[in-house]
């Protein structure tokens, strides 16, 4: 466990902030890229980046506020290390992202899956980050488990274990050995991020990649890493956790959506596949402006020759103004 990175005199760098920092940075850098490539207003979404990102991040952390009955709201602001809800605070970034879509009359479904690979990046950081602080960590298991890790004294976990497992010896110089929940979650969000660029290239329609990372983030964080974490959420029906079926309904839904945009896509295909731009993009012309510029050319073209002849009439009258004065002055003598 490296909770402490470095320090900046007597500051010291907390490896969680920074690798939080890390990944909103490189998300932000990877969503608008692939903004730029489907040919949306990466200008704008840059602004719903920060917007979405902020919601999320200040939800997540007033959830965890209120399910702790924390009053000092002034620690709001402090983005600790298991001290957010982060399927929350997912939920409230999604809906701020759409809402600001809809504001900048921007198409959501192109614009999440420009999101999605980065955000599934962002959590493959996230949960590395949480295992070097020693937050969010597993179930005790037996020593001889080949995964099984230890973190030393003075960690969040031997803390919990110390004032919380009175029925084992905890021993003064670490914990006890557990679960690296973290590193299970960081492992499959990675599998999934390599799955979601993948899907980006074989889309059949604006939204798959989005949904299949919704699907996955529902997999890892209630199937895959609820089960080994000790702050696993209250059980339903036996074994069957509340995260149990949030992660199931996580992934209905997004199945149903992919069968609804699927039928989208038979009935329009064009509607279907926003990527390739629309009134939304910066570079947009569906073909009113290229027949806007020939008729600019023909108007021109009729004022060029209008002018013209205009010039010709000219000369030939001067032409024959000069004739005529020729002829007098021929007459004359």
């Amino acid at each position: 466990m490296y909770p402490t990175f470095f320090s900046i005199g007597e500051t010291p760098v907390q490896a969680y902030g920074l690798l939080l920092a890390v990944g909103l940075v490189l998300g932000w850098i990877i969503s608008l890229r692939l903004a730029r490539a489907d040919k949306l207003p990466a200008d704008v979404l840059g602004t719903g980046y920060v917007i979405a990102v902020g919601a999320g991040l200040l939800a997540a952390r007033a959830m965890w506020m209120t399910g702790n009955e924390s009053t000092n709201w002034t620690e709001i602001i402090q983005l600790q290390a298991g001290g957010m809800v982060g399927f929350g605070g997912v939920l409230v970034g999604l809906i701020a992202a759409v809402m600001f879509c809809q504001a900048k009359k921007i198409p959501a479904w192109p614009w999440l899956d420009a999101a999605a690979p980065a955000f599934m990046v962002g959590v493959v950081i996230e949960r590395t980050a949480a295992f070097l602080a020693g937050a969010d960590f597993g179930h005790y298991v037996d020593p001889s488990f080949f995964l099984a890790v230890e973190f030393p004294a003075e960690s969040p976990v031997h803390a919990f274990q110390r004032a919380n497992w009175s029925g084992l010896r905890v021993p003064e110089e670490h914990s006890l050995t557990v679960h690296p929940s973290q590193l299970y979650a960081a492992v499959f969000a990675a599998i999934a991020a390599v799955g979601a660029f993948v899907i980006r290239k074989r889309r059949l329609y604006s939204g798959q990649v989005a949904l299949f990372v919704l699907g996955s983030y529902g997999v890892i964080r209630y199937l895959i890493e609820d089960p080994f974490r000790y702050d696993v959420t209250p059980p339903v029906a036996g074994p069957v956790s509340l995260g149990h079926l949030t992660g199931v309904a996580v992934a209905a839904v997004a199945i149903g959506a992919h069968f609804g945009r699927m039928s989208k896509l038979a009935e329009d295909q064009a509607g279907a596949q926003q990527w390739n731009g629309g009134p939304w993009s910066p570079d947009w012309d569906d073909g009113k402006k290229k027949k806007k510029k020939k008729k600019k050319k023909k108007s021109a073209k009729k004022s060029g020759d209008a002018k013209k002849s205009g010039d010709a009439k000219k000369a030939d009258s001067k032409k024959s103004d000069a004739e005529k004065a020729d002829n007098a002055k021929s007459d004359a003598e």
